[in-house]
């Protein structure tokens, strides 16, 4: 349940960073 929880969390990060990063191309 902990191995679970933490690779849920890493894909949440990732999820939100590209979510930036496609914003950031949008703004430029």
């Amino acid at each position: 349940a902990y191995v679970e929880g933490y690779l849920q969390a890493m894909l949440d990060v990732l999820y939100k960073l590209e979510y930036l990063k496609v914003r950031v191309i949008d703004d430029e």
